[in-house]
């Protein structure tokens, strides 16, 4: 654990991943979708320091949100009869 999501912004992504806090969201909207990975990687790389918080963040949110299936279950309902 502890690896730095970057996802595109399809199905339950942007609910498991909250973008510049535990992970980055590529919005599919742009068509540059390389050069959306290749800044957030520059970022990362320049910024050793935020690049352990996103970690610890991105560790903390599986570790609390993920293991109750209640909830994940409730957003897969939700993206399903929304769309």
């Amino acid at each position: 654990c502890g690896v730095i999501p970057i996802a595109k912004d399809v199905g339950l992504c942007s609910t498991l991943i909250r973008d510049n806090y535990s992970g980055f969201i590529i919005k599919n909207h742009t068509s540059d979708v390389l050069k959306q990975i290749e800044n957030i990687l520059e970022k990362l790389i320049q910024n050793p320091s935020e690049m352990v918080t996103l970690s610890r963040n991105a560790r903390d949110s599986i570790m609390n949100n993920i293991l109750d299936w209640k909830i994940i279950t409730e957003k897969i309902i939700e993206s399903t009869i929304n769309g």
